[in-house]
């Protein structure tokens, strides 16, 4: 008589829409998503910040896989937040990378922007045009040894073109002034403070 063979059921949770944009795109990507995706507050505010790391353990090399097959030479922002070890090499413009004072001090932030690391959001005013230049993913995860069977042949010769960051001066972004709309009522010695008539 022949051996009954089981089929093993897939028992785990279905994945909202908003946690799987959230491995794919970080917090950025989600909240700029319009209209929100299905499970957006859950996802975002209360509890599935918390849980992501226990979801890309379980679902990561599954959301890898159908995003390197649609985007091949990149990687979605949980595999850069879980498994990544190194941020993207930086091959022009070193002395603005941000160095934390103890190692690892600056992790957070390549893992957070997809492999780039900590640099500077402005430049001051009349300070030299300051340009920075990264290896793409595709060429990360190449000199890595990362890229996934077959992945390599997906990849363009564009694909592994630097990644040219420009830091923009201070004085080329505008600021807008915001005048307080209610009156500060605190003052410096805790005693409540009457608004100016």
């Amino acid at each position: 008589m022949p051996r009954r063979r089981w089929k093993l059921k897939d028992r785990r949770e279905p994945l909202s829409a908003a946690t799987r944009a959230y491995l794919e795109l970080g917090l950025g990507g989600v909240m700029a998503m319009q209209p929100r995706p299905p499970g957006y507050e859950d996802a975002v505010f209360f509890n599935g910040r918390h849980a992501l790391p226990a979801t890309w353990r379980e679902r990561g090399e599954e959301i890898t896989a159908a995003w390197a097959a649609e985007h091949p030479g990149e990687r979605p922002w949980g595999w850069w937040q879980f498994d990544a070890t190194e941020p993207r090499a930086c091959l022009e413009g070193a002395e603005f990378v941000h160095r934390g004072k103890n190692p690892g001090d600056g992790d957070w932030i390549w893992k957070q922007e997809f492999g780039l690391p900590g640099r500077p959001q402005v430049r001051r005013p009349g300070a030299k045009p300051a340009r920075m230049m990264f290896e793409s993913q595709a060429a990360h995860l190449r000199r890595r040894e990362l890229l996934l069977p077959g992945e390599l042949e997906q990849v363009t010769a564009e694909d592994f073109e630097p990644e040219v960051v420009e830091i923009p001066e201070l004085a080329e972004l505008e600021f807008v002034a915001r005048r307080p709309t209610a009156p500060a009522l605190a003052s410096t010695n805790g005693k409540p403070r009457r608004p100016a008539a």
